[in-house]
């Protein structure tokens, strides 16, 4: 269960939900913009968590499964995730590093002109609608490999079907809480909401590269030690 939990913890830092709290947050109609998300992403993922218990080899996902081909590419992925934290840790750059600097330079010097292109999934946000949020939800809650390595870890060690349920329901809560301590400061404080997405905003840009270490570090481990047992 330990591993299960680890893997939902990882899942919450995923980029892309951080990116989109950020962005829901400030926009004038926070509250109904994750409800929207977290109806349409926890219908989505649970169903499929569930499903996939229901009805799939489960055997057969990441380094769950008694093969050897599976083991070893989640020990090459492992490692790979272990060496850009260390890379990170040691204060290197990752490859493409000044690429990455231009890019977001250009990007920001648009932006300063008012001419930025945003993404589909901003400019759906941007339309504060309810019903749109909700059909973003769904469609970023497709099971991640985190996911799916910790529905073949709940698999493999046969609990019963409410203890699968129950484990499947709480992989999700801590997976979407960044959304939902979000939606929860935005109903119960939404005059700190503004000031609470500058402070954060400031924070993941100032803490970026140990969100990263950590992030890799522990998905790397994870993997790597997963797939080395299997193998042994």
């Amino acid at each position: 269960m330990a591993k299960v939990l680890l893997l939902a913890a990882v899942s919450a830092f995923y980029p892309t939900l951080v990116a989109l709290a950020i962005l829901m947050l400030a926009r004038p109609k926070p509250v109904k913009l994750f409800s929207g998300f977290l109806i349409g992403g926890f219908v989505v993922s649970l169903a499929a968590g569930w499903a996939i218990l229901a009805f799939a080899d489960t055997g057969s996902i990441g380094s769950g499964s008694t093969g050897s081909t599976r083991p070893i590419l989640s020990l090459i992925l492992g490692l790979l995730l272990i060496g850009v934290a260390l890379t990170l840790l040691a204060g290197h750059e990752l490859p493409g590093a000044e690429r990455r600097r231009r890019s977001r330079a250009k990007k920001e010097a648009l932006a300063e002109k008012g001419e930025k292109k945003e993404s589909r999934v901003a400019r759906a946000v941007a339309r504060d609608s309810f019903w749109l949020a909700m059909v973003v939800g769904a469609a970023l809650s497709v099971p991640s490999v985190w996911y799916l390595s910790a529905l073949a870890e709940i698999d493999a060690n046969q609990y019963s079907t409410l203890v699968d349920i129950l484990l499947v329901l709480l992989f999700n809560v801590i997976m979407f809480a960044l959304i939902e301590i979000s939606l929860a400061v935005c109903y119960f404080a939404p005059e700190r909401a503004a000031a609470d997405v500058a402070r954060f905003d400031a924070w993941t840009h100032s803490h970026m590269r140990e969100i990263g270490i950590a992030v890799a570090l522990a998905g790397g481990l994870y993997l790597a030690v997963k797939a080395l047992l299997t193998l042994l």
